[in-house]
Parts: C-alpha cells; structure tokens; sequence
C-alpha cells in the first residue's frame, strides 16, 4: 500500500492513502462498537444486580414483618391473657 521509502518518510499513493484512512475508521468504528457493547452490558449486569438486592430486600421486609406480627400475637396474647385473670381475680371469680 505505501510507496517506496525515500529517507525517512513513506511516499504514498493517493489510493493508499485512502485505503489507510479507510482501515483506521473501521477500526475505531469496531473499538467504538466494543466499548458500546461493553457499557450496555456492565449497565444489564448493573439493573440485574439491583433488581436482585431490591428482591431481597423486599424478602427481607416480608420475613420481618411476619416475624414481628408472630412476636406481637404472643404478647399480646399474654398482655390479654394477665389483664382477663386480673379481671377474674377483682371480680372475684
């Protein structure tokens, strides 16, 4: 593609010129490319790993807050059962 080299430089071709500058921007259109495709994929791997977290932490509410109601039916079932007794025992029964 180059010419014969005089010196220290090239003599080019107007053709080899143009095939040269052709070569160039298909390969940064391909490095373009790559780097898009890169981007898209670390931004997939992004929204799959928050939607993964936001699962877990909706998990995570759901288990305490059956946990919690469990807690509150026991003591409040005890809190009922006391006051009942202390009912009884005031009216006595």
């Amino acid at each position: 593609m180059r010419g014969p080299k005089r010196g220290s430089t090239w003599e080019w071709s107007a053709q080899a010129a143009s095939d040269e500058i052709d070569r160039f921007i298909e390969r940064r259109a391909q490095e373009a490319e790559q780097a898009n495709y890169a981007a898209r994929s670390w931004a997939e791997s992004v929204e799959k790993f928050n939607f993964a977290q936001a699962a877990e932490r909706w998990e995570q509410a759901i288990q305490y807050h059956r946990a919690q109601a469990r807690r509150l039916r026991v003591t409040m079932s005890a809190l009922a059962a006391e006051h009942e007794r202390a009912a009884r025992e005031l009216a006595g029964d």
